[in-house]
């Protein structure tokens, strides 16, 4: 209705105002959806240097839709301030209107005639904010449906659990503002009542014959009696309007925290979730298949000693647990018992992860005691804690080595550099162990790289691609790509990443017909 009253009033300025009023709303659903863009790019596997560079345009969009949005905001605020009181101006013209068409007995209605002054003065005033009140509800709506679309693009689960978070508190709105509505009109005739007693009471004319038939116990008894059951209205809706407010919050708050729970799922059990992680702690004894069986060389891992198992394990693991030791402990925590008594072991797996640099930086050297909980301690970034982990992993030396998404936040330099060394490392493993080597050759090492980022994995023995806990395709890079399944399109997919259109399938070319297994 009240937007049939501002189209009768200026057709131009009404579709002026819906037009704003819509870009508002989808200037603020831009600025969620690519607000969602840059978290995915920055956290889905750290901020590193490069990923920061990389979000940039995208950071941009954020700022042009947050930018965007003021500059409609304004605009909105424009429209509505010229269009508003031109929208009272018309439902005055109506209303009178109206009455001059009346009948002469309708004036006769007290009932009526309250309404009329009512309409007449507050009705009015209630107008001009509705005009206000209905754009932004408008645009709040809009921003609701980019919030669910918004969550559903991050993962369908997240959209009905927003939807069920808000919907509530919008019901418990409308629904507590009918209820004051319908109690207006029940009461309307009252406050015309009471309205004339307290004139009555007050007012100068009436003064002298009220007080010469000694009539005020009566007016304030009638006033009184009135203004309790005003009273007692206004009570029993307002706890209405509560209880209907508490099943709204009620109801928005479970939504809320059904939200978050499950949001907190989605992130226990990964942002990719095909159980990369969870079958690289049953291949290491971490966790004891719930049935069926993994074996070493023909050997129940189950029938092991555990900790004899462990110890034959080295992990480095995407968060790596940052030791409240000196810098050389962190990294020897993986075996202390290792004899290296100049130093040489350690400073090889320094050197191979990089936390050679990371050490060279530090005031003590690797005397520095890595926590901030000690007196002249150091606190280490993401990426520089990682090289530590590698450095671990590496000085442990263990037949197994699990490195899950190992370089997450490093960025490219340190990351070549990390996988460059455990290439190499395999190697030297692989030929340690090929006869003609000697009586007695060298132990042999696999290493298990759990990752997304296929670029790091095209020089492995073997490739394992999981998808939803299951095993999808197997082999090497070549043969991976000779297929044409999942991993040749995820492959060329991250390779358009770094190269345009010309060059990525040049270098698929290549790839196809290159490489050599490193990796296990």
């Amino acid at each position: 209705m009240l937007v049939g009253l501002a189209w009768r009033t200026s057709p131009r300025l009404t579709l002026l105002a819906l037009a704003v009023e819509l870009a508002s709303g989808c200037a603020t659903a831009f600025g969620l959806l690519a607000t969602a863009n840059v978290l995915a790019q920055l956290l889905e596997q750290g901020p590193t240097p490069q990923r920061v560079v990389a979000a940039i345009p995208a950071l941009l969009l954020v700022m042009g839709s947050y930018a965007a949005r003021g500059l409609l905001a304004a605009a909105v605020g424009a429209v509505q301030a010229v269009l508003a009181p031109q929208v009272e101006l018309g439902a005055q013209d109506e209303l009178h209107a109206a009455m001059i068409d009346a009948e002469l007995i309708a004036f006769d209605d007290a009932d009526f005639m309250e309404l009329v002054r009512r309409t007449s003065s507050r009705g009015m005033s209630s107008v001009s904010r509705g005009v206000t009140d209905t754009g932004s509800l408008l645009s709040s709506a809009i921003s609701l449906a980019a919030a669910i679309v918004t969550a559903g693009l991050l993962n369908p689960v997240l959209a009905p659990v927003v939807l069920l978070a808000a919907v509530p508190s919008g019901w418990a709105s409308m629904w507590t503002a009918k209820l004051g509505y319908e109690s207006f009109v029940r009461m309307v005739s009252r406050m015309r009542r009471l309205g004339i007693t307290g004139n009555m009471i007050t007012g100068r004319r009436e003064a002298a014959e009220v007080r010469a038939f000694t009539t005020q116990a009566t007016l304030l008894g009638e006033h009184h009696r009135i203004g309790s059951q005003l009273t007692a209205e206004t009570v029993k809706v307002e706890h209405r309007k509560t209880v209907i407010r508490l099943v709204g919050r009620g109801l928005s708050g479970i939504g809320t925290a059904l939200a978050y729970g499950v949001l907190g799922v989605l992130l226990y059990t990964g942002a990719n979730g095909s159980g990369k992680s969870t079958l690289a702690k049953v291949i290491t004894g971490l966790y004891l298949p719930s049935e069926g069986r993994v074996t070493w060389d023909g050997v129940d891992i189950a029938q092991v000693d555990q900790r004899e198992l462990h110890s034959r394990v080295a992990v480095v693991l995407q968060d790596p647990i940052e030791w409240p030791m000196t810098a050389e402990n962190n990294v020897r925590i993986g075996r202390l018992e290792r004899p290296d008594p100049d130093g040489s072991v350690l400073a090889a797996a320094a050197a191979a992860s990089g936390a050679d640099a990371v050490v060279a930086d530090l005031h003590d050297g690797w005397d520095s005691v890595l926590s901030r909980e000690f007196q002249n301690g150091y606190d280490l970034s993401g990426g520089q804690w990682q090289r530590i982990s590698v450095a671990r992993g590496l000085y442990r030396d263990a037949p197994l080595l699990v490195a899950d998404e190992p370089t997450a936040a490093m960025d490219a330099r340190a990351e070549h550099a990390v996988f460059q060394s455990l290439q190499s490392l395999q190697s030297l493993s692989r030929e340690s162990a090929l006869p003609g080597n000697g009586d007695n050759p060298g132990p042999t090492r696999t290493t298990v790289l759990i990752t997304h980022r296929l670029a790091n994995v095209r020089h492995a023995d073997q490739i394992i691609v999981l998808d939803d806990g299951r095993i999808t395709e197997q082999g090497t890079h070549q043969e991976l790509m000779a297929r044409c399944g999942g991993y040749a399109e995820l492959f060329t997919l991250q390779a358009r990443a770094y190269l345009d259109g010309a060059a990525a399938p040049s270098l698929l070319r290549a790839e196809a017909g290159s490489g050599e297994g490193t990796f296990a």
